[in-house]
């Protein structure tokens, strides 16, 4: 099982999530988000019982970046 990033933007936002394990070895899903062109910027972090679960969250976040107009950069 390895750690995934993912990232995507538009023309004025960026959005990245990153499925990787903490110290006791649980899987997170982090997420920061912001303006490219300002200090205006969030996060947020959510656990997930398995890898499979983080994988599923990763899936249903880029599904909605994409609804919102966000393009994926590999």
């Amino acid at each position: 099982m390895q750690e995934i990033l993912k990232y995507w933007e538009t023309d004025k936002r960026f959005y990245k999530a990153f499925l990787c394990q903490d110290l006791f070895g649980d899987w997170i899903v982090e997420r920061n988000w912001g303006s490219k062109y300002s200090r205006r910027a969030g996060g947020k972090s959510d656990f997930c019982s398995s890898y499979q679960e983080g994988l599923e969250k990763l899936k249903d976040i880029h599904k909605i970046r994409i609804r919102h107009s966000y393009k994926d950069i590999p």
